[in-house]
């Protein structure tokens, strides 16, 4: 049986986008609702790499070339309500 390769991400969102008006008051809010999704597959035997753009600081491209380079069977992608725009 073929082991699927999982990603789960946090698109790129720019600050702007995230935070609106409120760009003076910009931070950092984890993706916790994939953390919690890449935690319950590992705890039931598969396996999940987590990607989170904001940290790593991929812009589009960034994000594309790596998806492209690893070749993955599965990809969830997080998104707040305000983000869906971009």
């Amino acid at each position: 049986m073929k082991k699927i390769k999982t990603l789960v991400l946090q698109p790129p969102i720019s600050d702007e986008i995230m935070w609106g008006r409120l760009k003076k008051g910009s931070g950092y809010v984890p993706p916790l609702g994939i953390m919690y999704i890449a935690s319950y597959m590992e705890s039931n035997g598969f396996s999940c790499d987590v990607l989170d753009c904001l940290v790593e600081r991929y812009k589009i491209f960034d994000l594309k070339e790596f998806v492209k380079n690893n070749e993955y069977d599965l990809i969830g992608i997080t998104c707040m309500t305000n983000s869906a725009l971009d």
